[in-house]
């Protein structure tokens, strides 16, 4: 397709129409030509060092991640009088107008109070954004949206939202503390992988699946309580949380998903509860400091590795059912140190 340049070394369709790509080494403030109708996917994707974003009136399509990893973006303005986007209030923010979405921000965005939702991605690569609140407003946070936002500190979740999508929150290492309120039905996969700086953790009450990587690398997380609503924690959920040294599993979880715990080196005791049926593959393996092991009468399916750990020193089984663990794939190989609890 032939494209013409302007004097910035901006890149449009040959009717001057469609902004295509906005160099990466650009720097300061760039105002779209009025009469330009569409800005395509990620057209200004990676532009470090843009600060400010103007966009006209006659703006009617804009494509995915148009806006994303703009570390030094502090000004996103929508001309008056355009009938598909907005930044209302001075909010610093590119809303999309009708469903009151808001598809890109920056690192001195104010949310509205208008907006129900934030798009994938509106907010990632965003690492110089240090505090963000949501309003009440918002229904849903979607996959990616504060994504590499390293130096989030501070985040409250309203209790409007009802779901977080894959990756929303991953890689926000300076995220301390965390609250997930019980409007929350779904969380989706790795959403809050590698928040290394984790330490508090409430999960809402109202999750029955914590799926694929969920708080995967969250390494200094040191206690989590599962809700009593839970019945799987998935694959990876917590994998490599290194700081983990107490889990409260309720009786609600059936199953325990591959490698849900591995390499949770804090561990030192764990209780798999009556609810539970099937641990999977890996799923407490490489706990480097696990040593104790209870497990309740309810396991009927253990997969191979399940335990996989040299310094594991008991496991404790209900009364007579020592035979039927003792030949089960995953505790096979600790047969001999496989102890009966008391007959209640």
């Amino acid at each position: 397709m032939a494209t013409i340049k302007d004097k910035f070394g901006v890149e449009f369709s040959k009717d001057n129409k469609t902004l295509l790509h906005c160099p990466e080494d650009f720097q300061g403030e760039y105002v779209i030509p009025d009469g330009v109708t569409s800005i395509g996917e990620q057209a200004f994707g990676g532009c470090e060092s843009i600060t400010s974003v103007v966009i006209p009136k006659s703006v009617t399509e804009i494509g995915k991640d148009a806006l994303a990893c703009c570390p030094g973006l502090t000004s996103i303005v929508v001309e008056e009088g355009n009938e598909v986007y907005d930044s209302r209030n001075n909010c610093n923010a590119l809303i999309e107008t009708a469903p009151n979405r808001l598809i890109a921000g920056c690192e001195v965005t104010v949310i509205p109070d208008s907006v129900t939702s934030i798009a994938e991605g509106a907010f990632v690569g965003c690492s110089g954004l240090k505090s963000i609140t949501i309003p009440n407003s918002v229904i849903s946070i979607g996959s990616y949206a504060f994504c590499g936002c390293e130096g989030l500190t501070s985040l409250t979740i309203p209790n409007s939202v009802t779901s977080i999508g894959n990756n929303a929150f991953e890689y926000c290492g300076a995220l301390t503390s965390l609250v997930i309120p019980n409007s929350v039905l779904e969380i989706g996969e790795e959403a809050f992988s590698q928040c290394r700086g984790l330490t508090s953790l409430t999960i809402s009450n109202s999750i029955r699946i914590i799926e694929y990587a969920t708080f995967a690398n969250c390494r200094s997380l040191t206690s989590v309580t599962i809700p009593n609503r839970v019945t799987e924690i998935g694959e990876a959920a917590f994998f490599r949380c290194s700081g983990l040294t107490s889990v409260n599993i309720p009786n609600s979880v059936t199953i325990i998903g591959k490698s849900a715990f591995a390499s949770c080196s804090g561990l030192t005791v764990i209780t798999i509860p009556n609810g539970v049926k099937g641990i999977q593959t890996w799923a407490f393996a490489n706990c480097d400091n696990l040593a104790s092991v209870t497990i309740l009468d309810s396991a009927t399916n253990i997969d191979g590795s399940a335990f996989a750990n040299d310094e594991l020193k008991e496991v404790f089984v209900p009364a007579g059912q020592k035979s039927r663990f003792s030949q089960m794939e995953g505790l096979e190989d600790f047969a001999d140190i496989i102890q009966e609890l008391p007959a209640k």
